[in-house]
């Protein structure tokens, strides 16, 4: 086994997966949005700041909760998109939507399922 971080080849991955879903209509408050205030370093959360919530939280996830594996790669989930288009994303009212469908569409690709397990895994470890 690599002892290469499996959740970079993930959040690529995501990333990919997200360009893909911005070929779909946007809501109305994420057509309000300009560039120049997207991005953690304009939102007012830094990349750390967001590391240290993902790392909480995940260390907050029962270990006997049988969810617990899907849960955290929600979070990491959660935690790319904060971090690619900022944070305050989460206040969108789509935000969770949207996780939803990433989520969705992610454990259903095939070709995925051993570098989603492979991230799990690490998140689980680490944190």
């Amino acid at each position: 086994m690599s002892d290469i971080d499996p959740t970079g080849a993930l959040a690529s991955l995501l990333r990919s997966q997200v360009r893909l879903l911005d070929r779909v209509p946007r809501q109305k408050t994420a057509e309000k949005a300009t560039a120049s205030d997207r991005g953690p370093a304009r939102q007012g959360a830094s990349e750390p700041d967001l590391a240290a919530l993902l790392a909480s939280r995940v260390k907050a996830l029962d270990p006997d909760d049988p969810k617990r594996r899907s849960k955290a790669l929600r979070l990491f989930i959660e935690h790319t998109l904060m971090a690619e288009f900022g944070s305050n994303l989460i206040c969108d009212p789509g935000f969770f939507r949207m996780v939803d469908q990433v989520v969705a569409q992610m454990t259903s690709a095939a070709e995925l399922s051993q570098h989603i397990d492979e991230a799990v895994e690490h998140l689980l470890d680490v944190h």
